[in-house]
């Protein structure tokens, strides 16, 4: 299986478009960060939602998502989210369609 955080990170250049799920919705590609959840810091990448607003989504979320997909072949659920990532999920709900977003455009490229 491919390493998708790395090739996310060889694909995108800051100010790339992240697709969202709902059409016509985008965010920005910045670049590779870390950040702290419940003081653990994690490898992450950086995306801006706004002018003044930046998120992050992490490493792992990101590796997992792309995991179910290999396996389930479609995309988790919210809830699945909530189940696996609470805490990221819980302050950062549009990391789930920023990963799905990222995921797909590498797999678009891929074919």
């Amino acid at each position: 299986m491919e390493n998708i955080f790395e090739s996310i990170i060889q694909h995108f250049n800051k100010n790339d478009l992240i697709t969202l799920e709902r059409r016509g919705h985008f965010y920005t590609f910045i670049g590779i960060s870390t950040t702290k959840i419940n003081g653990k810091e994690y490898k992450s990448i950086t995306y801006k939602i706004s002018d003044i607003n930046q998120k992050r989504v992490t490493k792992e979320l990101i590796e997992k998502t792309y995991r179910y997909y290999k396996i389930h072949e479609e995309f988790p659920d919210i809830n699945w989210y909530r189940r696996e990532f609470s805490d990221e999920i819980k302050s950062r709900p549009c990391n789930k369609s920023v990963s799905i977003g990222l995921i797909k455009i590498i797999i678009n490229t891929k074919h």
